[in-house]
């Protein structure tokens, strides 16, 4: 789960972040209406891509009712609060309704997987917490940004600025909340294991692995 969510977290809020700069910039002016679509949608795949392993498991562990019963749960909330909702919002009620389906389905999931797979909670809570507190930095910081660099700049340097800082915050806060915690094992090392490779932050990488690992 970790490694999905230190993927899954910044891509999600980032794109959720820095539409209201990407869309006008790759879509053009006319498309502005979309922002809080992929605003939601983004989010709707956040909340997916977090557990959509769980599937797997409880196949696995010859319970597929489970999976099936989640799916049910998801549209038989979608359907109504979709019809609602674009009644209220548009297309965009569309993507609150997925928003909300995916919503209390993750909460249903995470809680018998916690359950039926027998992880324990805290477990659970610490595999996504440092990317979720990094996620969380780099959305208020560019949303920040943005803000600023809106009337100084141009709208493509505004969004590449917003990006490349984007990129900082998370990695820096996510290292800085990896090595309080006294830099266990779990993605962060697997990362750096990686950047190890990478000429430019190899040796960087290097010195913040456990000596354990470095050998």
């Amino acid at each position: 789960l970790s490694v999905i969510a230190i993927v899954a977290i910044p891509a999600a809020t980032g794109i959720a972040v820095i539409s209201k700069t990407a869309i006008p910039v790759l879509l053009g002016p006319n498309w502005v209406e979309a922002i809080p679509l992929v605003h939601a949608m983004a989010f709707v795949g956040l909340l997916t891509s977090l557990h959509s392993n769980t599937g797997v498991a409880y196949i696995a562990l010859g319970k597929p009712r489970i999976h099936v019963l989640l799916q049910s749960i998801s549209a038989i909330v979608l359907l109504p609060s979709a019809i609602a909702l674009a009644k209220i919002f548009g297309i965009v009620g569309v993507a609150y309704a997925y928003l909300l389906a995916n919503g209390l389905t993750f909460v249903i999931n995470i809680f018998i997987a916690v359950h039926l797979i027998q992880i324990p909670p805290r477990k659970a809570i610490v595999s996504v917490q440092r990317p979720l507190l990094s996620a969380l930095l780099m959305y208020v910081t560019v949303d920040w940004l943005q803000e600023y660099l809106m009337d100084q700049v141009a709208l493509i340097w505004n969004l590449l600025l917003s990006i490349s800082t984007g990129a900082l915050v998370f990695t820096a806060m996510l290292l800085v909340l990896w090595l309080i915690s006294g830099r266990p094992k779990g993605a962060e090392t697997i990362a750096l294991e990686y950047s190890r490779r990478i000429p430019v932050i190899g040796k960087l990488a290097e010195r913040l692995l456990p000596a354990s690992i470095r050998q």
